[in-house]
């Protein structure tokens, strides 16, 4: 599209007015002469997988904070969030 082997400031601000973004994949990119350019975005993320020692020290973590005390005082806690609002049962 712009005609570089790799990323240069000064041309990308010269060729591009803006760039709209219809979704999260989909871009247009306005160029200053007028013409339009459109590419798909894809992002992908690298994840380093957890290891076993991790998920079981999360896992600990997990069920040492909420003890039933917990549970049970935010079970109570929404309860009353629930009584006080008014909560349509039509989906949108």
């Amino acid at each position: 599209m712009l005609g570089i082997d790799e990323f240069d400031e000064h041309v990308f601000i010269d060729r591009i007015d803006h760039i709209s973004v219809r979704d999260t994949a989909h871009l247009t990119f306005h160029l200053t002469d007028g013409t339009t350019a459109e590419r798909e975005y894809t992002y992908s993320k690298e994840v380093v997988p957890h290891t076993q020692e991790q998920k079981d020290h999360m896992s600990r973590m997990i069920k040492e904070k909420f003890t039933p005390e917990l549970r049970q005082q935010r079970s109570e806690k929404m309860k009353q969030i629930r009584s006080e609002k008014f909560w349509s049962n039509k989906r949108k």
